[in-house]
């Protein structure tokens, strides 16, 4: 999240809070687990996810975002 107070410009790490089918979420965690597996890892790989999915969509995003502006 980004807070913008005049002259000031702060970027604060969120948080999400998802709900997942318990399939993917077991899947997922026991893929983390056979890969290794450290404190991090689950997250890690979220984000790799996301970056992954804003990558692919990125076109798409920008366009919406600017006939937001508009």
């Amino acid at each position: 999240m980004i807070s913008h107070t005049p002259g000031q410009l702060k970027l604060i790490m969120g948080r999400l809070f998802i709900v997942i089918s318990d399939e993917v979420e077991r899947r997922l965690r026991l893929t983390v687990v056979i890969r290794g597996g450290r404190k991090g890892d689950l997250s890690a790989t979220i984000e790799t996810a996301v970056n992954e999915w804003l990558k692919h969509h990125a076109k798409q995003i920008k366009r919406a975002a600017q006939a937001h502006i508009k």
